[in-house]
Order: structure tokens, then C-alpha cells, then sequence
């Protein structure tokens, strides 16, 4: 995944209705996480392009690269023909998708903000290929899903922080991290946990308004129960938490050493990843 930070993107044109005679047939994904979930409903097969941070399935065989996913080349994707490509609203670059649809390619732009999304979005994709078996795969991660929600249904949420960015401004640490606007604190959600800054905003703008920047006194103040250091879009390290451990010792969290590194994807990328998340985090926040 590019380890840049989320940026403000202007409002990304009208979505056109995709309409296919047949399933396509040629590929192109610029986001990791829905290359993933290409390959897991079984239709790999027709991807001819993918970006440099398309790294899973870790079995994925070659396939031709098209640069990073805030700045795939456009002439490679033009030059494997594809009759669809997939798209995310906050990780590809606007003019890459405005261009590629003047050149007459469709473009499917993805944006999921919860949980909901995601799985209208799957749903919206196994109907495009026509697949009975992805329908029913798609079918067990909804049944997933709401177990997940009956598991967490009593209990009492758990307060949780989960920075998503570090920086230094100035001489002054800070964090990014997201609002209750976003798929990753949906996830959270369904697993019982409260965001400690769901309703704080971010910079304005149509995507950065979702990515508040908090400062150590504002973290301090929130008194998480956990804090949890994903491995993207940033690094955070061993050294990175060891540092928060002192920085918040005075928290909840920081009294009871609940500092939890692990892998950022289970929360970040939306689609099939989902099923994976479920299963992997609700231990990684029970202990």
C-alpha cells in the first residue's frame, strides 16, 4: 500500500453506470485490497494489470505492473486493453480515472465507508461476473458478519485508539488517525470497540475531513482502554511503541500496557480481507 498519508481529492466525477453484454474479461486493479478479492471470488484469471503494492494473494502470478496506486502509468494500462478497471475514490489519483475514461475505458471507482458498503460492493461484483460460486462465498462472509455483530451485541465497547499516520509539527509529535465516517472504524464497531475520536474532523475537504490529526494531550485526554498500532499505511514499529508506552503510561491503556501492533490490512483494506479481519482481531483485542 503507499505509505503516504491520506490527501484531500477533489470530488471524483460522476460514477457511469457499467453496463457489460458479458462479464469482462481483462482486468486492471489499482487498489490492493480489491485485487485480493478478484483472486479469492476466483476471478484472478482476468487480471492483466495490477499496481506495484498488489502484493496479496501472496500466490499471485505474474502480472503486469502499472505503477504505485497514486501514480499508475497511464500508457501501461492502455496498452493491456483492459474492458474494466477497478478503482478507489481515496487511493488513485482523479486525473488518472478522468483519462482513462476519455480514452473510452470504464472505470469502476470504489469507495466503501463501513461495512455496509463493502459487502454491497462484493455483492455489486459477483453480479457483474455472474458467479454462483462468489455468491456464495459473498453469502458465508455475510453470515460472518453478523455473528460477529451477535458476539459484541452485550457487550460493554471497549475504547480504543488507532493511529494511522506519525509526524512530527514542529517540535510536537502528532498522529492521524479516523473518524466514525470511515470503513476502518466501522470494523471496529462490529467488533465492540469505540472509536475515541469518531467524532472528532479532520482538515476540510471531501476525504480529509474523515482524518483528524490528534496531538499527545488530545490522546491523553481520550483515555483509551487499548491503543492499536497498525503496520500501514505507517509503520509502526516496536521502537514506535515502546515510545507510546511512556508517552501515554498515564492512560488506561498505557497502565494496563495494552499497545497492540499488528496487521494494518485487517482493518484497512475493505472486501473479502474482511473475513480474515474477523477472525484475527477479536483475539488480538481480547488479550
Amino acid at each position: 500500500m503507499d505509505l503516504r498519508p491520506v490527501q484531500e481529492q477533489p470530488e471524483p466525477p460522476e460514477q457511469p453506470h457499467l453496463l457489460f453484454e458479458q462479464p469482462p474479461q481483462r482486468l486492471v486493479s489499482l487498489v490492493p485490497s480489491l485485487t485480493e478479492s478478484l483472486f479469492d471470488l476466483g476471478f484472478g484469471d482476468r487480471v492483466v494489470g495490477v499496481t506495484d503494492y498488489c502484493v496479496e494473494p501472496s500466490t499471485i502470478p505474474y502480472i503486469s505492473r502499472v505503477g504505485g496506486t497514486r501514480d499508475a502509468r497511464l500508457e501501461d494500462i492502455m496498452l493491456l486493453f483492459p474492458d474494466l478497471v477497478l478503482a478507489g475514490r481515496e487511493e488513485n489519483a482523479r486525473p488518472t480515472i478522468e483519462n482513462l475514461r476519455q480514452r473510452g475505458i470504464k472505470v469502476w471507482v470504489t469507495h466503501p465507508t463501513n461495512i455496509l458498503d463493502c459487502m454491497n460492493m462484493l455483492w455489486e461484483m459477483v453480479t457483474l461476473f455472474r458467479s454462483p460460486e462468489a455468491m456464495k462465498k459473498v453469502q458465508m462472509l455475510d453470515r460472518e458478519v453478523d455473528a460477529a455483530r451477535t458476539a459484541t451485541l452485550e457487550q460493554t465497547p471497549v475504547r480504543v485508539f488507532c493511529p494511522i499516520w506519525q509526524e512530527e509539527n514542529g517540535a510536537q509529535l502528532r498522529w492521524m488517525t479516523f473518524n466514525d465516517q470511515t470503513y476502518p472504524a466501522d470494523v471496529l464497531a462490529l467488533l465492540g470497540c469505540q472509536n475515541v475520536f469518531g467524532g472528532r474532523r479532520g482538515p476540510e475537504g471531501v476525504d480529509a475531513w474523515r482524518y483528524p490529526w490528534v496531538t499527545i494531550v488530545d490522546v491523553i485526554e481520550a483515555d483509551p482502554e487499548i491503543i492499536l498500532l497498525p503496520d500501514e499505511p505507517f509503520n509502526f514499529t516496536a521502537e514506535h511503541q515502546k515510545q507510546m508506552m511512556t508517552l501515554f503510561a498515564s492512560t488506561t491503556a498505557g497502565r494496563q500496557k495494552r499497545f497492540v501492533r499488528f496487521e494494518g490490512s485487517l482493518l484497512m483494506w475493505y472486501g473479502t480481507r474482511l473475513s480474515r479481519a474477523l477472525k484475527i482481531l477479536p483475539a488480538l483485542l481480547a488479550n
